[in-house]
């Protein structure tokens, strides 16, 4: 049955409304109560450092040369859009609960992985310009890499009960994901100038190293439901951090080497 609460002024209220504005002088006008936004400061900590880095990004642009300029823009979007992802779980949003194969429950962060297709292929852009490597080769990884996010992606939002399905997934993401590194740690490196060579050992090597601990985050948290959320926000959050922010800082920290690379563009 639906509960009725009438207020001192007479008015007849629905629903579950356990006060009245005190301050109303009895005036029996209710109070429409709900409960307030909590902010995981993990999340906001990430979102302040990406949201600086990519103004810091676009302000430095003006300095450089037109050309050199390609490099700050990627670097500023790649920040800016992991930020506005940032902010958006610091909210609460993009975010669903999956039921998993014990009849547990968590929390997945989609939006994270809308941030990855977005991000990841432009970082990926921003070292394959630096290398000097063909556009064909380029392209062709960042493809790779974008089947790679879709994989991690699929596995838990489409088969979050189903381990088999997930699994597969995630190991035909694995399958797009190794020839990205090889790329980025073996076939790019070879093509760098001397001019660039050090400066781009310095921004990929670390890439290669972040990289490679996703999956292994993945599979704790998506996958085996081993690792708390708590835990995998912070995990998700310093590798995001470094491998967006630190990464990019890192690139365009030489000037000379990303000027050389510019002009070959």
């Amino acid at each position: 049955a639906r509960e009725m609460s009438e207020g001192a002024g007479g008015a007849v209220v629905d629903g579950d409304v356990s006060s009245l504005d005190a301050a109303s002088g009895g005036g029996g006008a209710p109070i429409a109560t709900s409960e307030p936004l909590t902010y995981d400061p993990v999340l906001l900590g990430a979102f302040c450092v990406l949201f600086c880095s990519a103004f810091a990004f676009y302000a430095t642009a003006a300095q450089r040369p037109d050309k050199a300029r390609v490099f700050h823009f990627l670097s500023c979007t790649v920040t800016g859009v992991a930020a506005i992802a940032y902010l958006v779980m610091a909210f609460g949003g993009g975010a669903q609960v999956l039921t998993l194969e014990d009849g547990s429950t968590r929390t997945f962060f989609y939006v994270r992985y809308a941030d990855w297709l977005v991000t990841t292929p432009l970082l990926l852009l921003d070292l394959g310009l630096l290398a000097g490597a063909p556009l064909p080769s380029v392209l062709a990884v960042m493809g790779l890499d974008v089947m790679m996010v879709l994989s991690g992606l699929a596995g838990p939002v489409f088969f979050a009960g189903e381990p088999v399905a997930k699994w597969a997934l995630f190991g035909l993401g694995m399958a797009w994901l190794f020839p990205v590194l090889h790329a980025v740690g073996s076939r790019w490196p070879s093509m760098a100038t001397a001019q660039v060579f050090n400066t781009y050992r310095a921004a990929a090597y670390p890439t290669l190293a972040l990289w490679a601990a996703y999956p292994a985050v993945w599979a704790a948290c998506e996958g085996l439901n081993v690792l708390s959320e708590e835990w995998e926000v912070l995990a998700y959050a310093v590798l995001d951090v470094l491998a967006k922010a630190g990464v990019s800082a890192v690139l365009l920290a030489n000037h000379r080497a990303v000027d050389h690379a510019a002009r070959m563009l």
